[in-house]
């Protein structure tokens, strides 16, 4: 039996996809980019493949978890002969089957005349072209041609339903362009079929509606493009409802005969295939744009995480930052430098905003921070340089709060700070003041200034920055924790480590709004001060 007269049916019940062996390998498994997708937990996401090898057609177990079985025989390599029973995973199984019958019926060379042999054997060709294909184009192309074909149509349209915002929209059309009376004529019986669920003909619509003759435009036939969707119900078999997902429509010369019943039943048969194809192939396209939107987030994610490292370990002092953003990427961001004059630049800021659009700014602003520090910016002069940057680059419904220090290995401590919630002085004795003033956030307004603030520190005394991911969160009475929620906390962990003083932090923030995730990122930076000792 030549290999191409090979197929896998589907035995397992709520799985459809036939797979059609082809002349490049075809991986089967859980990963949204195989060329035949399983979405079964005990399949891998590369679980197996199909590979063509001169007369054979040989299943090959990519090293699954489960494994691939062939007759209840765990395999890496086997030959597929009609009739093997294969299984991926625990619970997914096929059979082997030849498509011999296909092959007498084509070497018969039945001609028109045997018209019910004929149209079965057309639907088995389009059956195979539409299960063949995860790609939307070529199955729309395929639905139609055979329409087409199968209708002995002179031309056809086929229309899908926008997902978006559920218009009927014409997607192809064979031949591509129609007289304007015409092509309206097509788009109404589109949607008359998409309305009623029900095959519509010209003739019909034609006589029972203007009563006109008929023999001056063609015939036409359209049927809505119907799919079964599951309700969600512990009975996973039971149909909730049938949706409509587009229809398709053919053009026939125009004749007084109405459609044999017959060929509207082989034209009804073929759109319910071609449905189940469509919305197959949608859901490949979907799940393929998914898989690659995720990948660019973890690639992202993968990029802000190198750039939020931890703050250089100096003699003087002791830090902890942590940040956890609300979305995939976030727009919070931490940061310390050693400066030429040894002394340690810390900072945390807040983009407006969350996802990839704060996370670019957040970048741009890190790399920024960063080189200024490097050059010995004194920080007076960091924040107005930072500011003017973020207006030439930043859209402008971005901007950047910050609050920005630095600290000296004799304890002088600098702070400046621009829109940012008021960081927590916390001195080793107890004493916890808010520090609030500071100048308007980064980026926004074409002016502004900043007060740069100096403070001396003790040994044991520390500074906590936080973003207001941690103040404002809020209890299921609508109260904010706020700055005295921060003060408080605070108080109670005075002179403990920088880890705890966050730890101590953070879990007070989670109990304050009772467990429930934040609404923005939280982020927190706690520093020191040890002495020069």
């Amino acid at each position: 039996m030549p290999p191409a007269r090979l197929k896998l049916v589907p035995t397992t019940p709520g799985v459809t996809t036939e797979i059609v062996p082809a002349d490049q390998p075809i991986v089967i498994g859980r990963d949204p980019l195989s060329g035949v997708v399983l979405a079964e937990p005990s399949v891998s996401r590369r679980h197996a493949q199909l590979i063509r090898r001169e007369d054979a057609i040989v299943l090959e177990d990519l090293g699954s978890a489960v494994g691939t079985f062939v007759n209840d025989q765990r395999v890496t390599a086997h030959i597929l002969t009609d009739g093997d029973r294969v299984r991926f995973g625990r619970q997914v199984q096929f059979e082997v089957v030849s498509e011999a019958i296909a092959t007498l019926l084509e070497s018969q060379g039945l001609d028109d005349r045997s018209t019910g042999v004929r149209h079965l054997q057309e639907l088995l060709d389009v059956a195979r072209q539409l299960s063949s294909s995860a790609v939307l184009p070529e199955v729309l192309a395929a639905v139609l041609r055979s329409a087409i074909r199968i209708m002995r149509a002179d031309g056809g349209a086929l229309a899908l339903i926008n997902s978006a915002d559920q218009k009927l929209e014409l997607v192809l059309r064979l031949p591509k362009l129609a007289p304007p009376p015409i092509a309206q004529q097509e788009l109404d019986l589109l949607k008359q079929a998409v309305r009623g669920h029900r095959t519509i003909t010209s003739q019909a619509m034609h006589e029972t509606l203007i009563g006109a003759s008929t023999a001056a435009r063609p015939d036409m036939v359209a049927t809505p493009l119907m799919v079964a969707r599951r309700a969600l119900a512990d009975d996973s078999s039971f149909i909730g409802r049938l949706d409509a997902v587009g229809a398709l429509l053919v053009s026939r010369p125009a004749s007084t005969q109405v459609v044999p019943r017959e060929e509207i039943a082989i034209f009804e048969s073929l759109a319910a295939d071609a449905a189940m194809a469509i919305d197959s192939a949608r859901l490949y396209k979907e799940a393929r744009a998914k898989a690659k939107y995720e990948h660019e987030m973890s690639l992202a994610k993968d990029i802000q995480a190198a750039l939020l490292q931890a703050p250089p370990v100096v003699p003087f002092a002791t830090t902890f930052a942590q940040t956890e953003s609300a979305a995939s990427v976030g727009g919070d961001l931490y940061q310390g430098v050693t400066r030429p004059d040894g002394s340690l630049a810390l900072a945390l800021g807040d983009v407006s905003g969350k996802g990839v659009g704060a996370s670019l700014i957040m970048a741009l602003a890190t790399g920024m921070l960063r080189l200024l520090h490097d050059l010995g910016q004194p920080l007076s002069d960091i924040l107005p340089t930072l500011h003017n940057q973020l207006l030439n680059y930043s859209p402008g419904n971005k901007y950047l709060t910050l609050g920005a220090t630095v600290l000296h290995p004799d304890g002088r401590l600098e702070l400046a700070n621009a829109g940012h919630c008021a960081p927590a002085l916390v001195r080793a004795n107890g004493e916890v003041q808010m520090l609030d003033s500071g100048g308007p956030v980064l980026g926004l307004l074409p002016f502004g200034s900043w007060e740069v603030q100096t403070i001396q520190m003790a040994p044991g005394d520390a500074l906590v920055i936080y973003s207001d991911g941690v103040s404002e969160s809020t209890s299921y009475t609508g109260e904010d924790f706020g700055p005295k929620g921060v003060a408080e906390t605070l108080a109670g962990v005075a002179g403990a480590t920088p880890t705890e003083m966050a730890a101590a932090l953070l879990e007070a923030s989670v109990t304050f709004r009772d467990g429930r995730p934040a609404g923005d990122d939280v982020t927190l930076l706690v520093v020191r001060y040890e002495g020069q000792g």
